[in-house]
């Protein structure tokens, strides 16, 4: 697979790139862990030490996350998106058809596979009530995962494009949240993987490290 000589060639242009690998969801939901098997086993075969990071919805078995980890698998997203049930099955119609519960326990897997700073989850600030992301945050932080929040910005011409953006003081309130959580949880965004590893879509990491320096 081309894939193999890409990360290839872009490791010699910098020995510190890592890869990520997402890029939607692939139906029956054994088809993605088929998938990414074959990009990481031909990555492995150039370079056995560039970290992979997979964003993708939970595989059905826990056995196929650890097959992924074998392999070479170095830390995942599992963006859950809406942390309110209610409003994820309103909002995330396919996504919600895997409940929450699922997520949780496939990012329990990987944290006892490969530990802390491992593995994190997205949630949307501005599509539930603030109370709401503030809980996931905290929830997310509390078990070992790096919550990720993300402003609420619709598309235009989308079916959202007339919600009201994210309010700026809620993404700062839900930024603190996470920011506190991954503070008294060990976790830390600057040790994670892929797009977790990010500072251009959250406010999280500035807010992180506001909080480490005023320690």
């Amino acid at each position: 697979m081309e894939i193999g000589e890409t990360v290839a060639e872009a490791v010699k242009e910098n020995p510190k790139y890592h890869v990520c690998l997402g890029g939607g969801t692939r139906l029956p939901l054994n088809r993605n862990v088929d998938y990414f098997s074959e990009c990481i086993t031909e990555i492995r075969k150039r370079n056995p030490d560039v970290p992979i990071w997979i964003e993708m919805v939970p595989p059905e078995s826990d056995d196929d996350i650890a097959r992924l980890i074998e392999l070479g698998a170095t830390s995942f997203g599992f963006n859950i998106e809406i942390w309110d049930d209610e409003l994820r099955n309103a909002i995330c119609k396919g996504k919600s058809k895997i409940p929450k519960s699922r997520y949780l326990k496939a990012m329990e897997k990987v944290l006892n596979i490969l530990g802390p700073n491992r593995v994190g989850c997205c949630l949307i600030v501005g599509l539930e009530p603030i109370e709401s992301s503030i809980k996931g945050a905290t929830q997310l932080a509390s078990i070992g995962v790096q919550p990720c929040m993300l402003p609420f910005k619709p598309w235009d011409n989308s079916i959202f494009s007339n919600r009201t953006h994210c309010n700026p003081d809620d993404l700062i309130k839900a930024s603190m949240a996470a920011a506190k959580g991954m503070i008294e949880n060990g976790i830390s965004p600057e040790k994670n993987g892929g797009c977790l590893l990010c500072e251009s879509c959250t406010i999280d990491h500035d807010i992180y490290k506001l909080m480490i320096s005023d320690k």
